[in-house]
């Protein structure tokens, strides 16, 4: 979900001041996700930058994309995932959280986000 922070920063992006979520976290947190929530609820390890440039070939949608490797994602249970405009802090712009996955240090992850704008 795009959270209230996000909407803000689409909205300063028509103005031409937003900043775009370059940076994706994982967490292991577990609650009900709303959109007043700026941060997630159990934030684990570093946050990622984007894998190279957003997609933005078509006008209405733009595409994120996240790599994570065995090693980071080794030992994780992965119940949420957010996006940000910076490496630490930073206004979150989504937010997702499901049933846990347990990663056990052969598997890579790689996660596509995209914003839909109408």
């Amino acid at each position: 979900m795009i959270v209230n922070r996000g909407k803000a920063q689409i909205a300063k992006l028509i103005g031409g001041t937003g900043q775009v979520p370059w940076y994706a976290a994982l967490g292991s947190g577990s609650g009900t996700m709303a959109f007043t929530n700026t941060t997630l609820f159990a934030e684990s390890g570093t946050r990622r930058a984007l894998t190279g440039s957003p997609d933005t070939s078509a006008y209405w949608e733009v595409n994120y994309v996240y790599n994570y490797n065995a090693t980071l994602m080794s030992g994780l249970v992965l119940r949420e995932f957010g996006t940000f405009t910076a490496a630490t802090a930073g206004s979150m712009w989504t937010a997702e959280n499901f049933i846990g996955i347990t990663f056990t240090g052969r598997n890579e992850l790689e996660i596509q986000n995209t914003i839909w704008t109408f």
